[in-house]
């Protein structure tokens, strides 16, 4: 038997033989009916894996043949309304997926230049074929992997994602505009979900069924029952309620022994263990819902999504298959661990916990996030979980009076360290570009990390403050200010290193593309990539800034715990 990657290589170089040769067309239309078979060629191939292989040179010459034949059709098409698609579409998705697999194998920033030249043609054909769906989903996920959420969210926008899409596609952006500072649009997405789902369990799926009932369409009702029942285990919609309770949770931690806690704020004491069961309560039977038709190639898929963030670097460069069960766990504990953590913050922000509350608490997050760190989901992101996984832990042992409750100090001190040098390390991986990820990397650590890190260190200083005895906890006092001082030295070194100049990060982009695929882009196209690298380079930087914003904020909240005690 021919192996099945042999067969498919095969496949897509035959295939490609065949677009290439073209072949006369007869007849009306026949320009119209050669651009669709190469379109069609092309994609066919693309999905046997034919550009899996492209180096630089060679993805630069696909993606040149093609934005040419595309050059030369779309003079033809002046008179097409701008909503309406084009043939010869196609022939750019194809052109960018070429580029797209190979930066994958490069290293920054040459990878970062042939992203900038992927997002040129699609800029292009989005500026003719302003409602194709294909392109917008690409050029979001081609600018969250530069670290772009500004740049991705406007591409959102024209889609007008509404009802059922909200559960199908917003995995797409969701994940990264919180990560990369976004908030204000991430908490508007979320409330979108909600409202669908809301809707829905309220009265649109009684309505329907009982409309499809009294009409005799048996078939319709049965539908419409599966449908409900999808919905109610929707992986997006257990994910944005964590997110919710998550940021709820923090506001209690922050104003708490400021101001009156928000109500609901803490947790009952003798309903710990429900609590917890309640947490990972209808984990096995969540779903990610997904429209696989408009899933770019490179692009991780939902689960995937709630691990390491779209846009991530492995995200580029491939077809990413159907996830294993190991991965399905991951990304299921990633609920459960974010619902724990939820649970753990509003213990903190409410009177002291008592001791088997609070270890019992820590225990279950620690192993939802191990599980959640088992994934293949972004090594990066693990840094960044660590932390949070620490400072829940550090928190209990010094709420619980523990004996470790030092050694725990230490370890998120440790754990901060190294999240904030692996940071570090990228910002300064290559000077002249933020490089694919770094953004990403910093942003984990900013609000995912650092924050958790501080408000629970907030919290354990109150936990001592309240606590008689005083003498007993000299030593834990001292170790909790040391541990706060070391977090907040290291969160304020990456704020330092987090800064860029706009036109210097837009001249290297534009440098580096041009050195990968000088001929990809028609010379009347040149003036596109300046005009696009400026605008990816104050995207980033606005992120970059927004990121240095949280982690600044969380050095004070931080700094704050290791002020004298009362």
């Amino acid at each position: 038997a021919v192996p099945r990657a042999a067969a498919t290589d095969e496949l897509a170089r035959r295939v490609l033989e065949l677009a290439e040769k073209g072949g006369a067309e007869e007849g009306g239309g026949a320009e119209h009916k050669r651009q669709r078979k190469l379109c069609s060629a092309y994609a066919i191939a693309l999905d046997c894996g034919a550009h899996r292989d492209l180096d630089a040179s060679e993805a630069a010459s696909v993606a040149a043949r093609l934005c040419g034949e595309y050059a030369a059709a779309v003079v033809k098409e002046a008179d097409v309304d701008a909503r309406e698609h084009i043939p010869a579409d196609g022939l750019l998705v194809s052109a960018a997926n070429a580029l797209f697999s190979a930066a994958g194998k490069m290293t920054s920033p040459a990878r970062e230049g042939t992203v900038l030249l992927a997002i040129a043609v699609l800029e292009r054909g989005c500026a003719r074929s302003s409602h194709h769906a294909d392109m917008r989903f690409a050029l979001m996920s081609a600018y969250l992997a530069l670290g772009c959420p500004t740049r991705a969210h406007a591409h959102a926008k024209p889609l007008d994602l509404k009802n059922i899409q909200m559960d199908t596609l917003s995995h797409h952006l969701l994940p990264a505009l919180d990560t990369l500072g976004s908030r204000a649009v991430a908490r508007s997405m979320r409330r979108a979900v909600e409202k669908l789902h809301d809707d829905h369990e309220s009265g649109d799926a009684g309505d329907m069924y009982v409309l499809a009932l009294r009409s005799k369409a048996f078939s319709k009702a049965s539908e419409m029952v599966a449908f409900k029942q999808r919905l109610a285990a929707s992986h997006q919609l257990a994910d944005v309620r964590a997110d919710k309770a998550l940021e709820e949770a923090l506001v209690a931690c922050v104003t708490a022994g400021v101001e009156a806690a928000p109500a609901g704020a803490g947790v009952d004491g003798d309903a710990t263990e429900q609590d917890i069961a309640v947490a990972a309560s209808g984990l096995d039977t969540l779903r990610a819902n997904e429209d696989m038709c408009l899933r770019p190639f490179w692009d991780p898929l939902p689960g995937a999504c709630a691990l390491c963030g779209a846009g991530a670097v492995e995200g580029l460069g491939g077809r990413q298959n159907d996830l294993p069960a190991r991965e399905e766990a991951a990304w299921r504990s990633r609920v459960e661990q974010k619902r724990l953590l939820a649970l753990v913050a509003r213990a903190a922000a409410a009177a002291p916990a008592s001791a088997p509350q609070a270890l019992a608490l820590a225990e279950s997050h620690a192993r939802a996030a191990d599980i959640a760190a088992g994934g293949s989901g972004n090594q990066l992101r693990r840094e960044a979980g660590a932390v949070t996984c620490a400072a829940a832990n550090a928190w209990a042992a010094v709420a619980a009076g523990e004996s470790d409750a030092i050694e725990k100090l230490s370890k998120l001190t440790t754990a901060v360290a190294v999240a904030a040098a692996g940071v570090e390390t990228a910002l300064r991986e290559h000077a002249t570009v933020y490089t694919c990820g770094a953004l990403e990397r910093a942003g984990w650590l900013a609000n995912d990390g650092a924050r958790w890190a501080a408000v629970l260190l907030r919290q354990a200083r109150r936990t001592l403050n309240a606590r008689d005895g005083a003498d007993a906890d000299a030593s834990v006092r001292a170790a909790l200010c040391e541990c706060a001082e070391a977090v907040t030295a290291h969160l304020n070194d990456v704020v330092d290193k987090l800064g860029r100049d706009a036109d210097a990060l837009a001249a290297a982009l534009v440098s580096e593309a041009r050195i990968v695929g000088s001929s990809v882009l028609p010379p009347t196209w040149e003036s596109d990539l300046v005009a696009i690298a400026t605008k990816v380079a104050e995207d980033q930087v606005a992120a970059a800034n927004a990121i240095a914003d949280s982690l600044a904020e969380s050095a004070t909240w931080s700094r704050g715990a290791a002020l004298s005690f009362d």
